[in-house]
């Protein structure tokens, strides 16, 4: 969801599954820069499956390291195997995005090797 910030407070609009209530309220959490969480309201345009979500940020307390692992296990999502590495699913796709992001391949490795993804 994207939002429209001003002085703590924000507005955005999101899409919803069909049935949903017109009016609740969620748990948003949020990592953009910052850590941030919120208590939104939601209130569907009926007979829409839009709805307008309005809130106030609050800072998480979470550093990004945990808000990631936080916003992953919300979505049932474990980052980790068993033996405490991280899942090939996500090695592969932080290697993409390194890649996508880095514009000097000797900045790219030496990312990749503190990371422990230059395998």
């Amino acid at each position: 969801m994207t939002t429209l910030d001003f002085l703590g407070y924000y507005i955005g609009f999101i899409h919803l599954e069909p049935g949903s209530p017109l009016f609740h309220r969620f748990q948003l959490d949020e990592y953009d820069g910052e850590c941030r969480t919120s208590k939104a309201t939601f209130m569907r345009l009926f007979p829409s499956r839009w709805a307008v979500a309005v809130g106030r940020w609050r800072p998480s307390g979470r550093d990004p390291q945990e808000t990631i692992e936080h916003l992953m296990h919300a979505r049932g999502v474990d980052l980790y195997n068993e033996d405490g590495t991280l899942d090939a699913r996500f090695e592969d796709a932080a290697r993409e995005q390194i890649a996508h992001r880095s514009s000097d391949p000797d900045d790219e490795w030496e990312i990749l090797t503190a990371l422990g993804l230059d395998k």
